[in-house]
């Protein structure tokens, strides 16, 4: 057999692998399961409703204070996204601001990034996260590029947040 035969073949059985394993969703979830901070309600119950008319994706939201939903993710609870908030002990602009929260949740592992979406009026930090446990990570990240969007941010600053 030539060499580029097996080389198709052998990615063709590893893809098929890692498929069958659950490393890699081939299908897209069209859920999305989003623990979020009591005071995002109407921007997320907002976004919901242009997401399921733009993609047909549903979302699924807890809302509780920030403690709380922090609590439920370090014992277990598994969810796709995170949007927590907080008061940053660093200034705005600092590689370090953002929810403590996810920050804290981010240095035991139980995410692996974040992005920084908005400041209330209050002065809290909302931060945004998929948590290392999540197996709908595509549709999730759907949901991060929305809030990110000009739709997004357009959202954001019609509740009075301002962006990060």
């Amino acid at each position: 057999m030539k060499s580029w035969c097996r080389w198709v073949l052998y990615t063709l059985l590893a893809a098929l692998a890692l498929s069958v394993t659950g490393c890699v969703t081939i299908k897209r979830e069209k859920q999305v399961t989003v623990f979020a901070d009591t005071s995002l309600k109407s921007v997320l119950n907002s976004a919901a409703t242009a997401l399921q008319k733009e993609d047909g994706l549903t979302l699924h939201i807890r809302y509780a204070d920030t403690d709380t939903l922090e609590r439920a993710v370090d014992t277990g609870a598994r969810v796709d996204l995170l949007v927590l908030g907080g008061k940053s002990a660093t200034p705005r602009g600092s590689y370090t601001f953002g929810s403590p929260a996810v920050r804290a949740l981010m240095a035991s592992r139980k995410v692996d990034n974040y992005a920084n979406i908005a400041v209330g009026a209050d002065g809290n930090a909302y931060s945004i996260a998929k948590p290392l446990s999540s197996k709908n990570y595509a549709s999730a990240q759907t949901v991060v590029d929305f809030l990110l969007s000009k739709k997004g941010v357009h959202l954001l600053e019609a509740n009075g947040f301002i962006l990060e």
